[in-house]
């Protein structure tokens, strides 16, 4: 069973791949692959796919069980992710799920057929400071008949969204961004590779 990890990953951060090599370790996951998006549906501003691509593999360079894949950056179309789980599901030989953050759970009804979404095997994987929205618990809820499980581990073939507690890294793309906006350095939440990837192609240095 594969994992798909979708996210912007602008730029990927310690937490991303600590959250990887965490569901990457269950004895029922065979890797977690990392699928960044694209270009943003709702126009938020993103840095160029080859540089996030770039990103991702240094990153995770040398980890066993994590690997990137270009199918969403390659597609030249806007990204939704009901389009990527089809795409998946027409490409992927065996099991897979997808792997998306408590925020997504919550702004879940922002999402291109979400209703649809939630017929596909999504981990919403919970996050330090947020707490998943009751009303958002409750629509989704009603979509798939019963009360999304929450688990502790993926312990089988994943068939219905969960909810899966992982360990809480405090960190956030949006707050190494404005770390580097301002001078700082974020070197204790992204791998070195990548932080002298960002200062060789200076990014995130523009407001």
């Amino acid at each position: 069973m594969i994992g798909y990890y979708g996210g912007s990953f602008d730029p990927i951060h310690n937490g991303h791949v600590e959250i990887a090599r965490y569901i990457a370790a269950f004895p029922a996951v065979d890797s977690v692959c990392f699928v960044p998006t694209g270009t943003h549906p709702l126009g938020k501003p993103v840095s160029l796919p080859r540089h996030r691509l770039e990103m991702i593999r240094l990153a995770i360079r040398g980890i066993p069980g994590l690997t990137v894949s270009d199918i969403d950056v390659s597609s030249g179309v806007p990204s939704y992710t009901i389009e990527l789980l089809r795409r998946l599901k027409e490409t992927v030989k065996g099991k897979f799920f997808f792997i998306a953050g408590m925020d997504n759970l919550n702004q879940l009804f922002e999402w291109r057929e979400w209703q649809q979404l939630l017929s596909f095997p999504v981990v919403f994987t919970s996050r330090a400071g947020i707490k998943p929205d009751r009303c958002a618990i409750k629509r989704i809820s009603d979509i798939i008949g019963k009360e999304i499980p929450r688990v502790e581990q993926l312990v089988a073939e994943v068939s219905e969204p969960v909810i899966l507690t992982v360990p809480d890294v405090n960190i956030s793309s949006s707050q190494i961004r404005k770390m580097i906006l301002k001078g700082e350095s974020p070197s204790d939440m992204i791998h070195l590779d990548v932080l002298d990837y960002i200062e060789r192609h200076d990014l995130y240095r523009k407001g």
